[in-house]
């Protein structure tokens, strides 16, 4: 066989050319020019147009008796033009060679005895053929790039083969034209089938060697530029970075996954302050990944990924790396089980220490970073998930937690409590509190069912006033949902712990408050407007903190102001009061609370200038655009993250006005604001 690289003009010129044209260079070959044929119906690379050959003065006639001399009757008669046909029509050379005429071909050279003796292994002949096959490899570059289909060539004609015609080859219409597979397919197999008599054995099992060799060479390459095109298609794993990107917490949260569930199964024994369990963490791939981390503080016990142990290793006391045993391809679903243990209340992480607990009462709370001192977690409040959460304590005590309780099982010395939070949240949102409670169940004036609870630790006095404070639950979310739209989550209440916190927070449906007597109902409205603002509606980065505590602190200002006959004018009154209480050039004025950085995150100026700058924005677009701005933030971004551009969009898009320069005044500028219309005044 052939090889499938030899080109097109290269395999006319080396067959149909006398042999001692054999020896021209394939670059002579290349040169010549390309001369398209008159014939129709098929398409066909042109060939080199060869100029006739001066026959050899030496060159002789064959003796008589030869072979050959018996093919060159008359041009005339039928046996001669059968011969003359023969070396293309196969099936013409055969009725021939019934007729008694032997295979036409050129005359021998009469001065090689080895050729006289039909050897065909001259040193001549060996070297016409060797160049012939090193002419085929090396022209392979020279191969017509364009899709010709090639047929067999109609047969020649000439008294002699020095004498022959050199016919071109019909270009067919565009339509008739294959492609670059196809027209290696047809060359491949019009070389095979155009094959001559007077080829010699010997030349034709080099010929066949040279194509097996370069069919292997070609399949080879072939599989090689397969792999290449798969490697490159197909991106390595990765190392999922350690941090979600946020350039205030650079060490929270974690790259290349997307966490959807959290099964969390903890035991917390009060009296030795000590946690153990398990987190069932469920994602999904967002790159390749090689290797992820996960954000933990307690002792490791163990990690498996798809029911698998892996590896793991621990860059810094908040990062655990853990390796599978397989790559996980993107968009890949997995599970991974992290083992831990450990004792909260001694842990501190850059000078944090989230974790409020004795021997009779804990209670997992603190933000921006809760989450590491109880479970593994992809701690950042851009990537939030639904959550399972079963806390296991001594029989007599209580846990409670987010969402809704699925189940108490008990046990003759434990009991476990299984919540369960079926809407998104983010990390610093869980919590869970273990000890003795008094616990209240009941719905709120919409019909959302509450939960709430106060520790027994509180003396007799301050547990009927904590509850007394916990019971206005209903009232004031009622009125929130009459302001700001359907309550977001399916149940409600609140938590008074016995620890003194220093703050309240805003724990998903289920806020948690230290004991401040039964008056502070404006603190059960600013945590219940988290639910809204913070909780349903997340911040996209820390530094978009504003979404979160300018709008409760404004909502917390509302609810004070709600007896006031006229609601706006006094929200105003109270915003020039503010504007007057804090002269230009106070510390008040000098954070930008648009990007306050980590030292202010949860500054006095973030609350209060972020409660003015939305009453501002009240007074500038006024009472209907107002309330439809509030109502559809929290509609559109409901359950889902969004950033203060997000805000500002939304409020020059239904207020049909530029607001850029106000809230360049009031969230990013560190001078007070003008005292103009154009600002809210």
């Amino acid at each position: 066989m052939i090889p499938t690289g030899r080109c097109a003009w290269t395999h006319y010129a080396a067959r149909d050319r006398p042999r001692d044209m054999h020896r021209a260079s394939c670059k002579e070959i290349r040169g010549a020019d390309l001369v398209p044929s008159s014939r129709s119906g098929d398409a066909r690379h042109a060939q080199p147009l060869l100029q006739r050959p001066r026959r050899s003065r030496r060159a002789r006639r064959p003796r008589a008796g030869h072979p050959a001399r018996a093919g060159r009757g008359a041009r005339g008669s039928a046996a001669g033009t059968r011969r003359r046909r023969g070396h293309v029509r196969r099936g013409v050379a055969r009725r021939g060679a019934r007729a008694g005429a032997a295979p036409a071909g050129p005359p021998p050279d009469r001065r090689c005895p080895d050729h006289r003796r039909g050897g065909g292994s001259c040193r001549r002949h060996r070297a016409e053929a060797d160049h012939r096959a090193g002419a085929d490899r090396a022209c392979g570059q020279g191969r017509p790039s364009g899709p010709r289909r090639l047929r067999r060539p109609r047969p020649w004609h000439g008294s002699t083969p020095g004498r022959r015609r050199i016919r071109q080859p019909a270009r067919g219409p565009r339509s008739h034209r294959l492609g670059r597979a196809a027209h290696r397919r047809a060359l491949c197999g019009w070389l095979h089938h155009s094959r001559t008599h007077h080829d010699r054995p010997r030349m034709r099992s080099r010929v066949a060697t040279a194509a097996a060799a370069a069919f292997v060479t070609l399949l080879a390459a072939c599989t090689t530029a397969g792999e290449d095109a798969s490697a490159q298609e197909t991106p390595s794993p990765v190392n999922g970075a350690a941090g979600i990107g946020d350039r205030y917490f650079p060490a929270d949260g974690n790259g290349g996954y997307d966490v959807t569930h959290y099964a969390i199964n903890d035991t917390m024994r009060l009296r030795a302050g000590t946690l153990s369990g398990t987190t069932k963490i469920t994602a999904r791939a967002t790159q390749d990944l090689a290797s992820f981390s996960v954000d933990l503080l307690l002792t490791v016990t163990g990690v498996t990924v798809n029911g698998a142990a892996a590896s793991y290793s621990r860059p810094n006391r908040h990062e655990v790396r853990i390796r599978p045993k397989s790559p996980i391809p993107a968009g890949k679903t997995f599970t991974v089980v992290v083992g831990h243990q450990g004792t909260p209340g001694s842990i501190s992480w850059e000078g944090e220490r989230s974790w409020f607990g004795n021997e009779r009462e804990v209670v997992a709370i603190n933000e921006p970073h809760i989450a590491p001192w109880w479970f593994a977690a992809n701690d950042h409040p851009r990537d939030k998930a639904t959550f399972d959460i079963a806390v296991r304590v001594r029989r007599g005590n209580q846990a409670i937690s987010n969402g809704s309780l699925v189940s108490t099982t008990r046990t003759p010395n434990w009991t476990t409590y299984r919540w369960r939070m079926a809407q998104p949240m983010t990390t610093y949102l869980a919590f869970f509190a273990a000890g003795r409670f008094i616990v209240e169940r009941g719905r709120t004036a919409h019909g959302t069912p509450y939960l709430i609870a106060v520790s027994q630790q509180l003396g007799d006095a301050q547990q009927r006033s904590a509850l007394a404070l916990m019971r206005r639950t209903s009232v004031v979310q009622g009125w929130l949902e009459d302001r700001l739209g359907t309550y977001p989550f399916p149940v409600t209440g609140g938590v008074v712990t016995s620890h003194r916190t220093g703050f309240a927070l805003e724990n998903q449906t289920r806020p948690v408050y230290p004991y401040l007597g039964s008056d502070a109902d404006w603190l059960v409205a600013h945590e219940l407007a988290h639910q809204w603002f913070g909780n349903s509606v997340t911040l996209e980065s820390w530094k978009d903190i504003w979404l979160n505590e300018g709008l409760a602190t404004y909502m917390e200002t509302w609810w004070d102001n709600r007896r006031e006959a006229d609601q706006p004018a006094a929200l105003q009154d109270w915003l020039e009061f503010q504007w007057e209480t804090y002269a230009n050039g106070s510390d008040f004025w000098q954070v930008k609370i648009g990007d306050p950085g980590t030292k202010s995150l949860f500054g006095d100026e973030v609350y209060q200038r972020g409660a003015m700058a939305v009453q501002a924005l009240r007074h500038r677009i006024g009472e209907t655009d107002f309330n439809a701005v509030l109502r559809t933030w929290v509609t559109r971004h409901r359950n889902g993250n969004a950033a203060i551009a997000d805000f500002t969009a939304l409020a020059e898009e239904i207020s049909g006005e530029d607001l850029d320069g106000f809230f360049q005044h009031w969230l990013y500028d560190t001078q007070r604001p003008a005292h103009t219309e154009e600002n809210g005044f």
